[in-house]
């Protein structure tokens, strides 16, 4: 799984994913931000594009985690991998980062495959 997580890091599908997100940087002050509006649906839709801090991936985080055995499974390293990926899909919405981010999932369980 190491190696796996080092071709990740090194993957250019995975270029936007190696880091965590910086919403300074990015000009994403909303990245971690719930905004309460007075329409129900707009506060339903903002609660469901927000990013909560805790739930921020990247993948430094993965190896990190994965480096100080903080996974006890595969599955585990699998599931902060999706979680990564539905960020970047749940914020981004439809275009070129959710793109990159299906395109990399694929290219995640196809490695995978090769592991079994």
């Amino acid at each position: 799984m190491s190696a796996l997580i080092a071709r990740a890091m090194k993957e250019p599908l995975g270029i936007v994913f190696r880091e965590p997100v910086d919403p300074v940087a990015l000009n994403i002050p909303t990245y971690f931000e719930v905004y309460v509006s007075s329409s129900p649906l707009l506060s339903l839709q903002s609660l469901m594009n927000r990013i909560p801090e805790e739930d921020a991936r990247d993948l430094s985080l993965i190896k990190s985690n994965f480096d100080k055995a903080r996974y006890t499974t595969y599955k585990q390293v699998d599931d902060d991998f999706a979680l990564m990926l539905e960020n970047a899909r749940v914020f981004n919405g439809e275009g070129e980062i959710t793109d990159t981010a299906n395109k990399f999932g694929r290219w995640w369980d196809a490695q995978r495959k090769k592991m079994e």
